[in-house]
């Protein structure tokens, strides 16, 4: 749901400047459901009581994350190294040459095929298991990046998008697994 709410926004961001030209307007508007949702978290959330005993804390020293072990450190390496904000897209459309109303469309590609990818990757992965299942989540990343760098049009930069979009897709689940 919450990519859901994701592809919906921009979608809905980009309808507006569409109807009205008027950028203000859309982050005025944008306003309203975070000021609407204040009020709901105050009266209607409620911490769930804690149903466990808390866990020892760990302290965090060498040892502790020499603990954490090789596949863990590749992972971080391999996020820290090749992954960025996807605000980066946006700047990498725009600099090859996409009006800058047109930047919801890149959240709304990337969202869309996050979105769309859940449920046939979770098929997969009950095929290739999760390591599989990040291995191509990784190489996907690689290629995007590949053509995100060497894109020179809006063409290539969406295509880029939608790989990331996929990277997302089948890596999100099993990292948070």
């Amino acid at each position: 749901m919450d990519t859901l709410g994701a592809l919906l926004g921009p979608a809905l961001a980009l309808a507006l400047m569409w109807a009205t030209g008027n950028v203000r307007l859309v982050f005025g508007l944008a306003i309203i459901p975070a000021l609407m949702a204040v009020p709901v978290l105050a009266l209607y959330v409620r911490e769930l009581e804690a149903t466990a005993a808390p866990k020892a804390r760990v302290a965090l020293n060498g040892a502790a994350l020499r603990a954490l072990g090789r596949p863990f450190w590749g992972v971080v390496a391999v996020l820290t190294l090749a992954r960025v904000s996807e605000a980066f897209l946006i700047l990498k459309a725009g600099a090859v040459g996409l009006e800058i109303s047109w930047a919801p469309l890149i959240l709304i590609l990337f969202d869309l095929v996050y979105a769309g990818s859940a449920w046939p990757v979770g098929v997969l992965s009950d095929r290739i298991g999760a390591r599989g299942l990040q291995g191509l989540g990784f190489g996907v990343l690689v290629l995007a990046d590949l053509i995100l760098a060497f894109s020179t049009g809006p063409a290539g930069v969406m295509l880029g998008v939608a790989l990331w979009g996929l990277h997302m897709g089948t890596t999100q689940g099993v990292l948070a697994a």
